[in-house]
């Protein structure tokens, strides 16, 4: 059983989750911080509102064997009051199938509950990730536990053949439960849980530590698929069930045929089952995913041709999925790099927007056709393009995400090929930085974001984006000074984008400015005080 919380939509039910929130505290998804992917969970008690939240999971009863888990989880501020528990059929209960495993905390420490008695273990850091690895052995009422803090490789908790909870012999276990404090209502605690996986195989808790610290950003994206990609096109990954294009109702219905399993198996090219015995809509994913992946591997192998052929069998089964779409149009860029691919890209950018595997794309599709971008006769006459009230609507839609929703029904009409010469210089802009910053040519990449800015603000089009573009090249430069400066720019152009807030308490936390990184992360994510 595995919740990576990234799936788009989690349905709760009798066989999956359970949330309670009853008053004013809540449950929810969050990409502020995770450990891994795109999405972990949030939970957010009140002190003193009547109720508490909870996440509970659920799991196929275990009565014997062995029962292997894994999770992790970020405290905002251990001095509040959170419990994590496993337990059986009797529930939260000191008893024989009542609870197995039970983590608490008190006045800072981190405490396990063994043979009816609290322990102490540790004293967690605050916004750090910790990964928990439990081996239970329910015959023997005993488990070994060992805990991890980021960047760390040895636990900080290595413990082996603990009693369990109420030190009961074969007390079997079917759920898991992340909550504030038991009743008391005291507890304002925030924190966050993710990678939850529970199962009979011991590799279960082999996991590595995904994540390099407290969230991932765009520069820290960047950087592991620049290592991935080197210089050619390649697939880029997919990270979440919805990159396959599943609508909610198809969702929840492939999750009940335990389709989900079958889809992500494919993904991690590991054996699927027999695809043809799959019941639908199950068995359309499944071979749609499979033949996206046999064009990917095509794609590493230098074979474009081959690659685009099983991404248009991909692309024609699931029309909606946003990474058939792209790989099919990298693979046509692998073969033919020019505006025909640009003019299609386009079309692309509403389902891309802020996700940073998107500039890597750019980046791919740069390094086709270096020469032209490296001459710069496309941005000799870019202002002069944009004064036109259309063009500058036009324009003006590309560069503001909330209104791009205004561009793509002008550039999908009979007009495409005139209105396009309108964004084309900013288009191609933008793959020419982002060929800066593959080349590790930050400094040139900022001067260039930096002269955009002025010619944007010449022609009165929105320069935001571009401010924050600045930023990204002086942060992966490592002239944070500088990086700063551009995204507090950025902010004082649109205040309502939240990239520069994340980016700027990121920084912050580089500086060891905590009060600092709170203030820009609160801007975002709400207070995290009462």
């Amino acid at each position: 059983m595995e919740y990576s919380f990234d799936d788009g939509v989690v349905d709760t039910g009798p066989d999956t989750f359970t949330v309670y929130e009853h008053a004013k505290g809540r449950v929810s998804l969050s990409e502020s911080l995770r450990f891994s992917g795109y999405r972990a969970v949030e939970i957010r008690d009140v002190a003193a509102d009547g109720d508490f939240p909870e996440l509970q999971g659920y799991f196929p009863l275990r009565n014997d064997g062995m029962l292997y888990v894994h999770f992790a989880f970020l405290i905002t501020d251990p001095t509040q009051p959170l419990n994590i528990a496993l337990a059986g059929p009797l529930w939260f209960r000191l008893a024989k199938d009542g609870i197995a495993f039970w983590l608490t905390t008190r006045q800072g420490y981190i405490y396990q509950y063994s043979d009816s008695m609290p322990q102490r273990l540790f004293a967690p850091e605050p916004f750090s990730w910790y990964r928990v690895q439990l081996e239970y052995d329910i015959d023997r009422g005993r488990y070994d536990l060992r805990i991890f803090a980021e960047h760390d490789t040895r636990p900080v908790v290595d413990l082996r053949n603990q009693p369990n909870a109420a030190n009961q012999p074969g007390s079997a276990v079917d759920k898991f439960s992340f909550i504030g404090d038991r009743g008391e209502d005291s507890s304002n605690v925030v924190y966050y849980v993710d990678d939850v996986v529970i199962g009979v195989d011991e590799e279960v808790v082999q996991r590595p530590f995904a994540a390099p610290g407290r969230r991932k950003l765009f520069i820290d994206y960047w950087a592991d698929l620049q290592r991935q990609m080197r210089e050619r096109v390649a697939c880029l990954p997919a990270t979440e069930i919805a990159d396959f294009g599943l609508t909610d109702d198809e969702l929840a219905l492939i999750r009940g045929q335990g389709g989900i399993t079958v889809i992500k198996r494919i993904n991690r090219d590991r054996p699927p089952p027999d695809l043809d015995a799959l019941p639908e809509p199950t068995r359309t994913y499944a071979r749609a995913v499979a033949r996206w992946k046999a064009g990917c591997r095509a794609l590493d192998r230098g074979l474009p041709a081959e690659a685009a052929t099983a991404f248009e069998g991909a692309v024609s089964a699931v029309p909606g999925a946003r990474i058939f779409a792209l790989s099919l149009l990298l693979a046509e860029a692998a073969m033919q790099p020019g505006g025909e691919v640009d003019r299609r890209l386009l079309g692309l950018y509403p389902d891309w927007q802020g996700d940073p595997r998107f500039a890597v794309a750019l980046a791919m599709l740069a390094i086709r056709k270096r020469d032209l971008l490296l001459a710069k006769q496309w941005w000799v006459d870019a202002p002069q393009l944009v004064f036109a009230s259309s063009r500058q609507h036009l324009l003006t839609s590309f560069l503001n995400v909330s209104a791009q929703a205004d561009m793509f029904p002008v550039l999908n009409a009979a007009t495409t090929a005139k209105t396009y010469l309108a964004v084309e210089p900013y288009l191609l802009a933008e793959q020419y930085f982002y060929l800066l910053l593959w080349d590790r040519r930050y400094r040139d990449a900022a001067v260039f974001a930096d002269e955009v800015v002025d010619r944007l603000a010449t022609a009165g089009l929105p320069t935001a984006p571009w401010q924050e573009r600045a930023g990204d090249a002086y942060m992966l430069g490592g002239d944070q000074a500088e990086a700063t400066a551009a995204y507090e720019r950025s902010l004082s152009q649109n205040a309502n984008r939240p990239g520069p807030y994340t980016k700027l308490s990121d920084l912050y936390y580089l500086q060891h400015d905590l009060d600092r990184e709170r203030q820009y992360r609160e801007k975002v994510f709400g207070t995290l005080r009462n």
